[in-house]
């Protein structure tokens, strides 16, 4: 008798369909809201939900919560390190595999006023405006 596993091919029985927002400054930490289809933890899982941001060799995965069979929240790592970039958001529940599709996350650069020697309109004096 041979077996054969295809759970990396096929997948989980759970899928990710969109994310909100689409989009987040690279410092992370912006709340997202991953819907898709089947979100549930088996039973002879560990209990977590992985999320996990990739692009190209940079990768990091973050703790999300269930919150419904359509739904997990979480929030964005820190890209920093990487800087703007598109990524891919994978799922894994109760240390399953991850969901074969993916949904796409933008990273922004923004501006951190602590590195910058100045910052805003109002650094002049006197103010015009």
């Amino acid at each position: 008798l041979y077996t054969l596993d295809v759970s990396a091919i096929v997948g989980p029985p759970y899928a990710v369909q969109s994310l909100e927002p689409a989009d987040g400054p690279m410092t992370g930490g912006t709340l997202l809201t991953i819907k898709g289809l089947n979100f549930y933890m088996p039973a002879s899982g560990n209990g977590e939900v992985n999320v996990k941001f990739v692009s190209g060799k940079h990768e990091e995965s973050v703790d999300g919560e269930l919150v419904s069979p359509f739904e997990i929240r979480v929030r964005s790592p820190s890209w920093e390190g990487v800087g703007e970039d598109d990524v891919d958001v994978r799922v894994s529940l109760g240390g399953e595999a991850f969901t074969v599709n993916k949904v796409r996350w933008r990273y922004y650069v923004n501006t951190m006023p602590e590195q910058c020697l100045a910052y805003g309109p109002g650094i002049l004096s006197p103010c015009f405006w």
